[in-house]
């Protein structure tokens, strides 16, 4: 991947370059990109460059760097009741630990250089880029950027996309209170755009309309009985609330006795 020929400076490509584990990019995108709704078009350059993102941006980003490092990775939506829905970038880890079968990624912490050249391949990178089904033969992983504590990362220890959507489901709590949560989205092929969301918005927007698209997976009946966080549970997982959001009162009866 040449990232100079869709306008990355030097810096901004050392960067990239540094973002080699998943746990990296996590803590870069806690730390250095802020949360910001505004816009949903941001190209993978201009999160870079503004610093912001929401949690396509974000996901858009981390799947931009995980890929860059040789990881097969894609972005997935999970679909909520009467809520935001919530975008993940989803990479898959070998399923053994072993010195063989993890040696690629033993590699990449030991002598970058040599993952870097194995990974940029053309055919590599249409590989990580494919249609996959949800079960495969390692174990999946996210990155997120999310306005919740426990809408972020998980480790790639779930032997299936949906294993994965299902642990978010204790955190995905509307600001109602609702959980919410309900569907998720298969593995996206992400070939066809041919990296032009590393510095084209309109393909940005196509991505999101594509993936609004996609045919949900359902991970519970839309009609059950709903359930409400209690508010100990509710104030410890939102970090960001947006201007105009309507709490309800058992909730901010409850805030200032709350300690976080």
């Amino acid at each position: 991947m040449d990232l100079k020929k869709y306008g990355f400076s030097k810096s901004e490509i050392s960067l990239i370059k540094k973002l080699r584990t998943p746990q990296k990019i996590q803590k870069f995108i806690d730390e250095s990109i802020k949360y910001d709704s505004s816009r949903e078009d941001r190209s993978v350059l201009d999160v870079i460059r503004d610093g912001r993102a929401e949690c396509f941006n974000g996901a858009l980003f981390a799947m931009t760097c995980l890929m860059y490092h040789g990881y097969e990775s894609t972005l997935i939506e999970l679909t909520a009741k009467k809520d935001e829905e919530h975008i993940l970038a989803v990479y898959e880890a070998p399923r053994s630990y072993d010195r063989g079968t993890y040696s690629h990624l033993l590699r990449r912490e030991r002598n970058p250089s040599e993952a870097e050249n194995s990974s940029h391949s053309s055919s590599s990178l249409h590989s990580r880029f494919s249609a996959k089904g949800d079960k495969k033969d390692g174990c999946f992983g996210s990155i997120a950027q999310s306005k919740f504590l426990g809408l972020k990362d998980r480790y790639p220890i779930y032997l299936s996309l949906r294993d994965l959507a299902v642990s978010y489901m204790e955190f995905y709590i509307s600001f109602d209170g609702r959980y919410s949560l309900i569907n998720y989205t298969n593995w996206m092929d992400f070939a066809k755009y041919k990296l032009m969301f590393l510095n084209n918005s309109a393909t940005v927007s196509k991505i999101a309309s594509d993936l609004h698209k996609s045919k949900p997976v359902p991970l519970t009946n839309a009609r059950q009985l709903e359930f409400y966080a209690d508010p100990e549970r509710y104030w410890r997982e939102i970090m960001i609330i947006p201007p105009g959001t309507r709490i309800p009162q058992k909730y901010l009866r409850v805030r200032k006795k709350i300690k976080i």
